[in-house]
């Protein structure tokens, strides 16, 4: 029988081309969308963390005037820190975290240092010190790197500076302070 077809198996190479080439621009689109995602997990993570440390030393110094004498040291023995971040504390990125009274640059109209502590978050990568920075939160002010990037009641949180000054070591320290 000339003329008879003979049935196929599996896929023609065109096929097998055409699937990868689909595969491939799905997983273009897909793995960047899930590694931003891991990195707003982390930066909001971090955030957090930042946060529950600030709001222990706040309720900690409450019933006094002002931060005077905070410092890392204190701020380890009164074991603001969680455990798992050892004494010294040291952040996810290896790096030892500071706190400091008064802060480098006091934030808000007519600030007083004394009444605002600064809490150092250092070698920030830049995959997620965006995001770590415009997370302000409960804090009176945001520098990365020593740039002012937020300061409450005084100037908005500035996203351009914030973009401009995150790269991958950089230190973004979170100003809180007394009302």
């Amino acid at each position: 029988m000339v003329g008879k077809l003979q049935k196929q198996n599996g896929l023609t190479l065109v096929e097998a081309l055409l699937v990868l080439g689909i595969l491939a621009i799905v997983l273009a689109v897909v793995v960047p969308i899930a590694l931003s995602a891991g990195a707003t997990q982390q930066a909001q993570n971090e955030s957090r963390l930042i946060q529950s440390v600030a709001s222990k030393i706040q309720n900690i110094y409450n019933p006094r005037p002002d931060f005077g004498g905070l410092t890392t040291v204190v701020a380890n023995e009164i074991r603001a820190f969680p455990e798992n971040m050892g004494d010294p504390a040291v952040n996810r990125f290896g790096a030892q975290v500071t706190v400091v009274t008064p802060p480098d640059a006091a934030k808000t109209p007519g600030a007083n240092g004394a009444r605002q502590f600064q809490i150092d978050w250092p070698a920030v990568t830049a995959d997620i010190c965006s995001e770590l920075a415009a997370s302000v939160g409960n804090s009176v002010g945001v520098d990365v790197d020593g740039v002012e990037v937020f300061n409450r009641g005084v100037s908005d949180l500035d996203i351009g500076a914030i973009g401009a000054n995150c790269d991958d070591g950089v230190t973004v320290s979170f100003v809180y302070g007394k009302n």
